[in-house]
């Protein structure tokens, strides 16, 4: 299980309305709780992570890193960030691969989260 250390420091900066979108969602989460729910579930999921870039510019903010699974796998993520004029994050959204690896977390995160947001939320 990821080390609460390892909390992405970004969920502090979150706004009220956050948009998430990923690889492992079918459509968009919307809501800092549940967006922070989802970001933290997603997390418990890595037994390492490594950060391989990050940058920002202008109101955006990028994050690569390189990720191992409980379950073995490999990932590859990238962190996107929207700030809005309050300089808090309005949208985020998180691209990974391999697909193997995608297909494996959202099955994980459908079985941990459908009570909470459905059967239809997650690949």
């Amino acid at each position: 299980m990821m080390n609460n250390n390892l909390r992405p420091a970004f969920l502090d900066a979150l706004a009220e309305d956050v948009v998430l979108t990923s690889t492992f969602l079918k459509g968009s989460i919307t809501g800092r709780a549940d967006t922070t729910k989802i970001v933290e579930t997603v997390g418990s999921y890595y037994t390492s992570l490594s950060r391989s870039f990050h940058e920002s510019i202008g109101n955006r903010e990028f994050i690569a890193y390189d990720a191992e699974l409980t379950g073995g796998l490999k990932l590859q993520g990238l962190i996107s960030m929207i700030k809005n004029d309050e300089g808090a994050i309005s949208q985020l959204s998180v691209t990974q691969s391999p697909i193997e690896s995608v297909i494996w977390l959202s099955t994980e995160l459908g079985k941990r989260l459908s009570k909470d947001y459905g059967d239809d939320v997650f690949l």
